[in-house]
């Protein structure tokens, strides 16, 4: 019997690399096109919640309030989809993120006069994804798993940063590796988010199907390892 020498594709950098990009594309999309409101950066809707509280903009608070409840919707229902499905043939992160691509493209045909309900829609798109997809992992014969978030930096910021210097202090060569590949995912967070904002120009409200054909591209590649691994193990 072969040795497994790599992790689930789920969690390879290739599917994160395809998630943090689509991720920083919908937080384009939705701030530039929709509002000014966040899909991933629920730090920033409650900011910006907090602020119009305070100055009595009650209708406008709702506006970035309800996005975060949408978000907290989509950790729930990642964890619903995990205790479903678990042990079936069917991956969860492989129906969160199937959901996602039916999501994204659906929230492309909702008119400018409903923004909140596209941002809604996003942000629970974004929640689900944030829960089920959490680790990225190195292939090779000894693997290594490490926390990443792909609708989000700062988490990875200050992971890669204590990483780098703990390389510095100590000379090992995985923390070099962890930080530099999260530095990775964020530049291309960043890189999403000029596309987002580049598309969103050219095609304005359709700039997040998009995220629904990165999302099915995510879904063939993890469904085709899937089986190829199937087919190693008979």
């Amino acid at each position: 019997m072969q040795r497994k020498l790599h992790g689930q594709m789920s969690e390879s950098f290739l599917i994160a690399g395809i998630l943090s990009i689509s991720g920083g594309l919908q937080d384009a999309y939705t701030y530039m096109y929709r509002g000014k409101v966040f899909a991933n950066a629920q730090t920033g809707n409650i900011l910006l919640m907090a602020v119009n509280l305070a100055k009595g903009n009650f209708v406008v608070a709702l506006r970035y309030f309800a996005p975060v409840m949408a978000f907290i919707a989509g950790v729930v229902l990642a964890q619903t989809v995990h205790h479903i499905f678990k042990g079936r043939a069917l991956h969860r992160r492989q129906i969160v993120i199937l959901f996602e691509a039916v999501t994204l493209f659906a929230a492309a045909f909702i008119p400018y006069e409903l923004n909140i309900l596209c941002n809604c829609i996003i942000s629970l798109a974004c929640g689900a994804q944030v829960e089920a997809f959490r680790k990225i992992s190195i292939r090779g014969a000894y693997p290594q798993s490490y926390a990443c978030a792909t609708t989000m930096c700062i988490g990875n910021m200050r992971t890669a940063a204590s990483s780098i210097c703990e390389y510095v202090a100590h000379k090992n060569r995985d923390d070099l590796r962890k930080g530099l590949l999260l530095f990775s995912i964020n530049a291309m967070f960043a890189v999403g988010a000029v596309a987002g904002d580049l598309c969103v120009t050219a095609i304005n409200q359709w700039a997040v199907m998009i995220c629904a054909v990165f999302m099915t591209m995510a879904f063939i590649i993890i469904t085709m390892e899937e089986k190829e691994e199937e087919k190693d193990a008979v």
